[in-house]
């Protein structure tokens, strides 16, 4: 928050995200997925709104993605890919709201084990880089908006458990 004394970064408020992601992909053949996501994540916060509680945070990401199947016909299916998207994290405190937004890329990494038929588990990593462009503000006596002018990278790394329901695919030929 620019306008403050001294600047005051999401890493500050953040302890960190719960995020549950929704990913309705298509298979191209049988390597190649792509479709949208949205994740929405419960910011743990770091700052408190009072004495008994914390104050509330959350983090919106959606854009489109395309991943590659290594594997996809064995018991493991390794995968990787890139997403492009728009996030917005928002936060109040006691008499205001705060939301930044703008786009934002990720490289995303994982293996999902096949446990019979269509059903899927793993684990993947991702890393998200992207700028915020947007301020919305919010106050007991009126909001406003402004496009920051001195924007800065901001990083999310990440990790998870994914389930997956999918379509039988072709066999893969090479």
């Amino acid at each position: 928050m620019d306008g403050a004394a001294e600047p005051l970064y999401l890493y500050e408020i953040y302890k960190g995200l719960f995020a549950a992601i929704v990913e309705p992909t298509i298979r191209i053949g049988s390597r190649v997925e792509v479709g949208p996501w949205v994740q929405f994540s419960h910011a743990q916060m770091r700052i408190r709104c009072s004495a008994e509680r914390t104050c509330k945070g959350s983090n919106l990401r959606l854009g489109l993605q395309g991943n590659y199947h290594w594997n996809p016909s064995g018991p493991i299916d390794l995968w990787s890919g890139v997403a492009l998207g728009y996030d917005t994290s928002s936060f109040s405190v006691p008499s205001a709201e705060v939301t930044y937004s703008g786009p934002d890329i990720t490289l995303q990494a994982g293996f999902d084990k096949n446990f019979g038929g269509n059903f899927w588990a793993g684990l993947f990593v991702v890393g998200t880089g992207g700028q915020y462009d947007k301020l919305d503000v919010r106050l007991l006596n009126g909001s406003g908006s402004e496009t920051l002018r001195e924007r800065a990278l901001h990083l999310w790394i990440g990790f998870g458990f994914r389930v997956r329901v999918a379509a039988p695919h072709p066999a893969v030929t090479n």
